[in-house]
């Protein structure tokens, strides 16, 4: 069951409650019974919480989120592949992919997509 934001009306299926609101949204040019823009800001985000529930995940250990680089081994992953967005290396390994003298070899380790870019992530 899910409980709009706005009006407090309760939906059994996803796609009616989306509808619903979309249709809030496209209404929203003015703020909804009179509500603060942040007070509209934590509605929508408590919205988008229980919508995506299931793929947050539910404990805030860095542990289960930073895995190891595939490539050294040695340190944490912390970057991410711009052609698929894979975060599976550390940012040297990323930069020596990206580097590869051979086109042909830029390629992310997961699904070989080219890649052009390493994005540094920071934790």
């Amino acid at each position: 069951m899910l409980e709009c934001c706005y009006c407090k009306k309760i939906y059994n299926s996803i796609t009616s409650y989306n509808n619903h609101i979309q249709r809030h949204q496209n209404e929203k040019k003015e703020n909804v019974d009179g509500w603060s823009d942040d007070q509209m800001k934590v509605a929508m985000e408590l919205s988008m919480k229980e919508k995506y529930k299931d793929y947050i995940p539910e404990t805030d250990d860095l542990q289960y989120m930073v895995k190891p680089c595939i490539l050294c081994c040695e340190k944490m992953s912390s970057c991410a592949f711009i052609s698929c967005g894979h975060c599976i290396s550390c940012y040297e390994c990323g930069l020596k992919i990206v580097s590869n003298k051979y086109k042909e070899e830029r390629r992310c380790p997961i699904c070989r997509k080219s890649v052009s870019m390493v994005l540094k992530i920071y934790f």
